[in-house]
C-alpha cells in the first residue's frame, strides 16, 4: 500500500495531495507552486505546518492530536539537488554511513546498490573529484541503503547539463523495478517527465491534480495537440517521439535504458 494523503498549511497557504504512488510518480509544476514544500511535509522537514500526512496507511503527522513522526523514523529517503555528501569521506564511507544507520528491515545490500548504480569505479574517490551526475548517483545509493519504503527526489538534476541528465535518468527510471519501491520525483522539466515518469501529478496553486499517464501528459504538452508516440528503437532502448519542447518533429528522447547493462 503506497497511498499518500496530505492536507497541510498555515495562515498563508494550503496544500492538498492524494495519490497512489507507483513506479516513478512525477510531481510536475512551475517554480513556486509548492512542490518542494509537499516533499518536505512527507519527509518530516516541515513540522510547523498544521494538518495531516499519511503514507501507506500510517499517520506521519496529525497536528490535531499532536502526532509527528520525526524524519529518521519515517522510512522515507530524500535526494536533494546538491546531493549533500560528506566531503571528508570517500564514496565507500558515504555509503557505509547509511548502512550503519539503516533499520533492521528488508532492503538492498551495499553490493547490490553499487552494481545497480555503477558505483564501483568511484568508491575510493571523494565528492570533490566527482562530476555532478556521479555525485547524484552516490546520493541515490546512500538513500537506497537507508532501506526506505519511499524515495523522494527534489529536482535532483537541476544543476546538471543535458548530457549529465541523460546519464542519470535511466538509473532513476529503473529504481521501482530493481528495488521494488516507489519514487516521488519533483521537476518542472517536460523532458525529464518524458524519460522517467510512470504517472504524473500536476500541481498549480497548492492543488495537486489526479494522476495521469505519461502518454496523456505528453500529448497535452505537445504543441497543436500533436500526439506523442512511444516506440522501440535502436538496441532495445525505448524512445519517445514527440514534437515541440523536446525538439523538432521526429526527435527521439530516451525514456528507458536497456533491460540489461552492457
Amino acid at each position: 500500500m503506497t497511498q499518500i494523503d496530505l492536507a497541510v498549511g498555515n495562515a498563508d497557504f494550503a496544500y492538498e495531495m492524494k495519490a497512489e504512488l507507483t513506479g516513478v510518480t512525477v510531481l510536475f509544476g512551475p517554480s513556486g507552486v509548492g512542490k518542494t514544500t509537499i516533499l518536505r511535509c512527507i519527509s518530516g522537514l516541515a513540522p510547523d505546518l498544521r494538518g495531516t500526512v499519511t503514507y501507506g496507511g500510517k499517520t506521519l503527522q496529525n497536528s490535531m492530536i499532536g502526532t509527528f513522526i520525526p524524519p529518521h523514523k519515517r522510512g522515507i529517503a530524500t535526494v536533494f539537488q546538491d546531493g549533500r555528501l560528506f566531503p571528508h569521506m570517500n564514496v565507500a564511507r558515504n555509503l557505509d554511513f547509511a548502512v550503519k544507520r539503516a533499520p533492521k528491515v528488508a532492503g538492498p545490500d551495499k553490493d547490490t546498490v553499487i552494481a545497480a548504480l555503477d558505483l564501483a569505479p568511484l568508491l575510493d574517490q571523494r565528492p570533490a573529484t566527482l562530476s555532478g551526475g556521479e555525485k547524484q548517483r552516490v546520493a541515490l545509493g546512500r538513500a537506497l541503503l537507508s532501506r526506505p519504503n519511499l524515495i523522494l527526489m527534489d529536482e535532483p538534476l537541476a544543476s546538471l547539463d543535458t548530457e549529465r541528465k541523460d546519464d542519470i535518468l535511466p538509473y532513476v527510471a529503473t529504481l521501482p523495478d530493481v528495488f521494488d519501491l516507489p519514487v516521488l520525483y519533483v521537476t518542472h522539466a517536460v523532458a525529464e517527465v518524458a524519460q522517467i515518469a510512470t504517472q504524473v501529478l500536476s500541481m498549480t496553486s497548492g492543488t495537486v491534480a489526479p494522476a495521469i499517464s505519461r502518454q496523456a501528459f505528453m500529448e497535452h504538452h505537445s504543441p497543436k495537440g500533436t500526439p506523442a508516440t512511444i516506440t522501440e528503437v535502436r538496441d532495445g532502448r525505448t524512445y519517445l517521439v514527440v514534437d515541440g519542447e523536446l525538439g523538432a518533429t521526429g526527435d527521439t528522447v530516451l525514456i528507458a535504458p536497456k533491460s540489461t547493462r552492457d
